[in-house]
């Protein structure tokens, strides 16, 4: 299983207009690990998007899909 953050962020120039992101964390594994690592990705995602306000950011389990579509 891998790990992504869920982001809701907002315009800072219009706080109604929203969107969600996904942050993939492909080298996570573990949820503890997912906060972590997670931190930093999302300090360099609200550098990168300056003009964005972070709403809400969560930690999401992804299943890994092997060949054939099983998971």
């Amino acid at each position: 299983m891998t790990f992504i953050i869920f982001v809701l962020a907002c315009l800072q120039a219009s706080p109604d207009q929203c969107s969600g992101e996904r942050i993939p964390l492909p080298e996570v594994t573990t949820a503890s690990g997912c906060h972590l690592v997670g931190n930093l990705r999302l300090q360099d995602w609200e550098r990168d998007h300056a003009g964005m306000i972070i709403k809400e950011a969560n930690c999401m389990a992804r299943p890994v899909t092997v060949a054939g579509g099983q998971s």
